[in-house]
């Protein structure tokens, strides 16, 4: 199962990757409100693995026995159409570790440490797959 976050209809969304579609579990979680309510109402993956009712892994298994039912196409889009976003989208904490590579070490002409480099990052740093790397100037000249 592969979930993530997307841009649709101009508002974050939730999906699920099913071969070459993402089913939207936000719409279709407010469109089935008496069955999949708990996907409508998360923000983003981590309340998904968290949910109480085993929904999406429930939606998971209809994909792979069924394949997507006709009464869901409406909530589906190829995904090469999708515009990514991080998959949590606001985390507390996103700690990195520098230098983690020999190449990364030498492009930088450093040592390579004896102990891990650690550092962290704000979640404005964020970018989805394929974005372009937030940047301080991308970030003040970004239209809103």
């Amino acid at each position: 199962m592969r979930l993530g976050s997307f841009l649709g209809g101009g508002e974050e969304q939730l999906g699920i990757c099913f071969q070459d579609r993402v089913l939207n579990l936000t719409a279709l979680g407010r469109s089935e409100t008496s069955r999949y309510a708990p996907m409508a109402q998360a923000r983003d993956v981590t309340a998904l693995w968290s949910e109480p009712g085993a929904t999406v892994r429930e939606v998971s298994r209809r994909l792979e026995r069924e394949g997507l039912p006709a009464a869901w196409e409406r909530f589906s889009a190829p995904a090469a159409d999708c515009v990514w976003l991080p998959p949590v989208l606001r985390p507390e904490k996103i700690i990195c570790i520098g230098l983690n590579y020999r190449d990364h070490a030498a492009e930088y002409k450093m040592e390579i440490p004896k102990d891990p480099v650690f550092f962290n990052k704000y979640n404005n740093a964020l970018v989805g797959a394929a974005g372009p790397p937030a940047t301080p100037l991308r970030r003040r000249t970004r239209p809103a």
